[in-house]
């Protein structure tokens, strides 16, 4: 389990910022089990009356007691920090760290002219229910992005397609904040490091307890289903055994995550060797009505550290403008899609959504005895566009790629007005062609 630092600086020294996993149903040994990217979680302004800060909960999701204060950074930070007495956790990069708080301090800090916002930590249902190198017998997600022509299901033959790639992802570096990943599966060929987790596991930290971080770390990168099947995979847990987590705990991953690639970053230059780009997947979503979430202002800033990121529309049926961090503008969303080219229909939608990729009966690394499984939801799209997104990133290094640059190449490349049953926003296919020129 991982022990946040309690030694950050005071707020005052932030830096400036200018800027599909289910409870498992009983299934058969190649019958699909459904994934869902949908969270519990709903936040919407119920503050004490005169109060605008505040943000709660909204049931079925369960105040943690801990608290998300965002801070204005144009204003002194010692009168509200002298009001903590707990232990801290600072999230600089947001300006914002998250405490306990007793009634009393939280009233405080409300009337803070230096506090702008103050949320709940929410225990949330993160992950619950519902001229190219050639690979033969690959499964149909990856095969689906290099092809052009829609591809002919049989559900007799799991490994009947073709899959034409340019690299194996072997620069680039991708973080899976998930459920944890069993790193000694023979697949990921010792290529996934656990980096750390957030919540209370025991000695079992380490440990995928639920399979979906597994399987979506199998798509991003294993050597049969994987899309960059030589990626460096780092996992970082941030669910318990059943998908749940709490809010706080993700904004404290996201933290520990950007310290890791400045040190890894550091540590390369010290030994002036490359310094490897760095991806994140996101296979969540959380329902929110505020206009703006912290997830999105760190998601947001470490877009602009030139991170690249990838996160799940979530499987609602429904627009992803009230979905975080999927309605993000500067985030790289994706949508679920079957192999007939048809939106998945649990699969959000919407302007926000950049990109569908296969989602529905995805064949992938799997936590049990036989070592893989079939899971479907936009948490398996995902890491498809993960993997993609890191072989154009390769395509282009030693160059480095901005995420902007990054997406509107991916956008060039896709397949456009081919899927079908989108309600509104883009129908755009991931894709990986032949020729990248």
């Amino acid at each position: 389990m991982h022990s946040s630092s309690l030694f950050f600086a005071l707020v005052a020294t932030l830096l400036p910022l200018e800027q599909c996993l289910a409870v498992p149903i009983k299934h058969d040994a190649l019958q699909p089990h459904y994934q869902n990217a949908t969270s519990s979680v709903f936040l919407h302004p119920r503050a004490p009356k005169g109060t605008s800060k505040l943000q709660r909960c909204t049931p079925p999701s369960v105040a943690n007691g801990r608290y998300i204060v965002t801070l204005d950074p144009k204003k002194p930070a010692a009168p509200v920090m002298k009001n903590i007495k707990g232990p801290v956790v600072h999230l600089e990069a947001i300006h914002a760290f998250t405490a306990q708080l007793t009634k009393e301090v939280l009233a405080t800090l409300e009337a803070e002219p230096a506090v702008k916002r103050i949320e709940e930590a929410c225990s949330v249902n993160l992950l619950d229910g519902t001229y190219a190198h050639t690979q033969e017998q690959a499964s149909w997600g990856p095969a689906r992005l290099s092809s052009v022509a829609p591809l002919t299901h049989d559900p007799t033959k799991a490994f009947a397609y073709t899959y034409k790639y340019h690299n194996m992802g072997e620069c680039a570096n991708v973080y899976v904040l998930d459920s944890g990943i069993l790193k000694e599966h023979p697949a990921f060929e010792g290529r996934v490091e656990f980096g750390t987790s957030f919540g209370n596991y025991g000695d079992k930290a380490e440990v995928d307890e639920y399979g979906h971080g597994t399987h979506v770390a199998g798509i991003i990168g294993s050597n049969k289903f994987g899309v960059a099947k030589k990626v460096k995979i780092i996992s970082v847990r941030i669910t318990d055994k059943t998908g749940k987590t709490n809010t706080d705990d993700v904004g404290a991953a996201l933290q520990w995550v950007w310290k890791d690639i400045v040190k890894r970053a550091d540590d390369a230059r010290k030994n002036k060797q490359p310094i490897r780009p760095a991806a994140i997947n996101l296979s969540f979503s959380i329902e929110t009505t505020e206009q703006r979430h912290f997830l999105e202002n760190y998601v947001d800033f470490l877009i602009a550290q030139n991170v690249y990121v990838f996160a799940s529309a979530g499987n609602r049926n429904k627009d992803v403008k009230d979905t975080v961090p999927a309605r993000s503008p500067n985030i790289i969303t994706v949508g679920s899609i079957s192999i007939d080219d048809k939106r998945a229909p649990s699969s959000s939608y919407g302007q926000g959504v950049d990109f569908y990729a296969p989602g529905e009966n995805i064949i992938s690394t799997n936590i049990g005895p036989r070592g893989f499984d079939i899971k479907s939801g936009a948490s398996m799209a995902t890491p498809h566009m993960t993997g993609l997104g890191v072989q154009l990133i390769c395509a282009a290094y030693p160059a480095r790629l901005s995420p902007a640059d990054l997406k509107a190449k991916a956008i060039r490349y896709a397949l456009h007005d081919v899927i079908h049953d989108i309600p509104s926003g883009p129908k755009r296919l991931a894709h990986l062609p032949e020729n990248l020129s």
